[in-house]
């Protein structure tokens, strides 16, 4: 996939619900529009005179019409769609009972003008049976016109009949009449069209701010974090043993710092801003990075040797000094990664969070800033970064009292209403990084942090195949990551990984599938959950 072409975000799912939605107020207008006008319809025909028997055939099927129609509101009362079926039951009677008046009254008399509106109202739609309702109308008023010119239906045997039988005037207006049914159905058809066009257009610009949007919070967040200058506050000072020295970068807990330990080994120390010392919880969580990590052993995970504090009070920890990039700054450059490579990547962080798992410990906070590209010899492998939101199991409420933690494009549903978060937590946030790094899109573009977490609640993402070159199954497997609900997805982030990996070789188990597809049934691609 060419990083520089926009991607089409394929056939808009929203746009068919909200059109949808249209067709069906639009429908119960038409509906109540075609009960009125029938009971309208069936007083005034009692009074003609002559009321033989054709007399009480069209009355009653005025009266069908007229109970089909309040059916139809009635059944559809409480359901935000109505089913074509039963709009194309109430267009074909709604056509038969125009023609049966039409008969009695005369074919040249302006009742056809029901047959246009029907014909415009149940063509300006989506529904599969449109063209059922056309050729009813444009073949029933030929036949009438046929048994008219034959002498079956004389001109002057109707209701409002001619005072002589002219067959010229008979096939003009035949004509006329035929050539605006079918005028009214293709204009019907190009209207409709032209607004699901503009529809899809107007959503697909809207969605192609959002995800921009996104992506400038996250480079603005990279930013946040780069090296503002070389030199910090604590650059030339000594800490715990360690001397301090260039600037690496900064972000909203502290600043970390190159720095070597007493026998010139380098190492990496990160000391927490000491404008957060004024509340404990922050000072709490920061220490709190360096307990866990040190628990944790894993070729994957940033080693921690030894945390501490300042002269000044201000907490500290000294890890690995890592050389090479992090996801973010990759995805900045390239905006994309191959299929293979996301299998890899995903692979590597899996085994560092099962390491964290066997010490029932949840990340809370995986984004791609905090997956690291670390170069070391010759080759290179993934760590994963910072554990400064971790926790121990069920004890995520104890320093977050009930607050949403983490980086809201990479939040998972439970974490933004501040619920207690396992595994699946984590698992939720691979699956948004794996998202991203495919298709070059965040999974829940929005232009702020709360939109951001609405859309992680409430929205399904756009289909990754739309945005990207992958197979079916690499949806699925996705899908089922990003479930809203945590009994949905994968139970840990090694089977994640090993499903994910079976979905770009085509070869993902079929109860992997079935879930997938169930899950999707209920909560469509691209569709808002309510």
């Amino acid at each position: 996939m060419n990083p520089d072409v926009e991607p089409s975000l394929g056939p808009s799912q929203t746009t068919t619900l909200v059109v949808g939605e249209e067709q069906s107020a639009r429908a119960r207008t038409s509906l109540w529009s075609a009960l009125w006008l029938s009971l309208l319809a069936g007083a005034a025909l009692q009074l003609t005179r002559n009321k033989n028997p054709a007399h009480w055939v069209l009355t009653a099927t005025i009266v069908a019409l007229a109970l089909a129609c309040a059916g139809v509101l009635l059944v559809s009362r409480k359901e935000r769609l109505i089913p074509p079926r039963r709009m194309l039951l109430t267009g074909v009677m709604t056509v038969l009972v125009t023609l049966a008046a039409t008969a009695r009254l005369g074919v040249l008399t302006p009742t056809f003008a029901f047959l246009i509106v029907t014909v415009y109202y149940n063509s300006s739609g989506d529904s599969p049976y449109e063209g059922i309702i056309y050729g009813l109308s444009a073949l029933g008023y030929f036949a009438l016109l046929v048994l008219c010119f034959v002498g079956v239906l004389p001109l002057t045997g109707s209701v409002l009949a001619m005072v002589e039988q002219n067959d010229r005037a008979l096939v003009g207006f035949g004509v006329v009449t035929e050539g605006m049914l079918f005028v009214t159905y293709r204009m019907a058809k190009r209207n409709r069209l032209a607004t699901r066009t503009a529809m899809d257009r107007l959503e697909r610009i809207e969605r192609q701010v959002q995800q921009r949007d996104a992506l400038l919070l996250e480079a603005r967040a990279d930013l946040a974090g780069a090296n503002a200058g070389r030199y910090g506050r604590h650059t030339g000072a000594r800490v715990a043993g360690y001397e301090i020295g260039t600037l690496l970068g900064r972000g909203a807990m502290g600043e970390v710092y190159a720095a070597k330990d007493g026998t010139g080994a380098p190492a990496a120390i990160k000391i927490m801003h000491p404008e957060l010392l004024e509340d404990p919880t922050h000072a709490a969580r920061f220490m709190r990075e360096a307990e866990l990590t040190r628990q944790l052993d894993s070729p994957h995970i940033v080693r921690v040797w030894a945390g501490g504090t300042t002269d000044d009070g201000c907490p500290f920890v000294a890890m690995e000094l890592l050389s090479g990039e992090d996801l973010g700054q990759r995805l900045r450059e390239r905006r994309v990664m191959e299929l293979p490579a996301v299998a890899e990547m995903l692979q590597q962080v899996a085994r560092g969070l099962d390491a964290a798992q066997e010490k029932g410990i949840v990340h809370r906070d995986l984004k791609p800033q905090n997956l690291f590209w670390a170069r070391e010899g010759g080759h290179g492998s993934w760590k994963v970064l910072d554990f400064g939101m971790a926790v121990l199991g069920e004890a995520s409420g104890e320093l977050t009292r009930g607050a949403a933690v983490g980086t809201p494009h990479y939040m998972s549903p439970e974490q933004t209403r501040g619920e207690p978060v396992d595994h699946r937590s984590d698992v939720f946030a691979l699956g948004a990084i794996c998202y991203r790094a495919l298709t070059g899109q965040p999974a829940f573009a929005a232009s702020d942090s709360m939109a951001a977490m609405y859309r992680v609640n409430r929205v399904q993402p756009a289909k990754p195949s739309w945005l990207a070159s992958v197979p079916p199954d690499v949806d699925r497997v996705l899908a089922l990551a990003l479930a809203k609900e945590k009994d949905l997805r994968f139970r840990s982030a090694s089977t994640f990984a090993a499903a994910f990996r079976d979905a770009a070789r085509g070869e993902l188990d079929e109860p992997y599938r079935r879930a997938a597809d169930a899950l999707l049934a209920r909560h469509p691609w691209m569709r808002e959950i309510r």
